[in-house]
């Protein structure tokens, strides 16, 4: 490999550790939160967008 080769896949290495160092603080936030009961407060014009998403099924053509 040439130099500007190794320094990309440094760059790449260091990126993709960066990713799952933020990946693992997420998980072990969720965790937390699912240990102490945390439920996100919503407005209720928050929970009025939600409700009008259609569910996931809606998008891959499965609808009952």
């Amino acid at each position: 490999m040439t130099k500007p080769q190794i320094d990309r896949q440094h760059q790449m290495t260091a990126l993709l550790r960066r990713e799952l160092a933020v990946a693992e603080a997420m998980r072990k936030l969720n965790d937390f939160r699912d240990s102490i009961g945390w439920k996100q407060d919503r407005t209720p014009a928050q929970k009025g967008m939600l409700s009008s998403i259609p569910p996931i099924t809606a998008f891959m053509g499965m609808e009952g």
